[in-house]
C-alpha cells in the first residue's frame, strides 16, 4: 500500500467511525426510554454492527466494516467476502450477546443484595 493509499485509508476510517459514533450517540438517546435489559442490548448490537471490522479479501492487511463489507459483496456476488465478513459478524455479536449477559447477571445479583441486606 503506497503512502497516499494509507492516508486515504486513514482518513476513509475516520470519517467512518466519525459518522458511527454520531449514530450510536442518536441511538443512545432514542433507547433512553426502553427497559434496562433491551437498552443495553440495542445498544450493545448496534455498536457491533457499525465497528466490527474485517479483513479485506483481495487486499492483505486491510480492514473495512464487517456491515457494509457483508452488504457489498452480497449485492456484488463475491461469497467468499460476504462469509468472511458474515463470520466476523457473527463473532461480534456472540460476544456482545455474552457480554450482555454477564452484565444483566451481575446486575441482578446486587440488586438481590441490596434487597437483603
Amino acid at each position: 500500500m503506497g503512502a497516499g493509499m494509507v492516508g486515504d485509508y486513514v482518513t476513509a476510517w475516520a470519517l467512518y467511525l466519525g459518522a458511527a459514533s454520531l449514530l450510536l450517540m442518536v441511538g443512545w438517546r432514542m433507547t433512553r426510554r426502553l427497559r434496562h435489559e433491551w437498552r443495553q442490548l440495542v445498544r450493545l448490537v448496534a455498536a457491533s454492527l457499525l465497528l466490527t471490522p474485517a479483513p479485506v479479501a483481495s487486499a492483505t492487511g486491510s480492514l473495512a466494516p464487517a456491515s457494509i463489507m457483508l452488504l457489498l459483496a452480497s449485492v456484488v456476488g463475491d461469497t467468499g467476502a460476504a462469509h468472511l465478513a458474515w463470520h466476523w459478524l457473527t463473532a461480534s455479536l456472540l460476544g456482545v450477546l455474552l457480554v450482555s449477559l454477564l452484565l444483566e447477571v451481575t446486575r441482578r445479583r446486587r440488586a438481590a443484595g441490596r434487597a437483603e441486606g
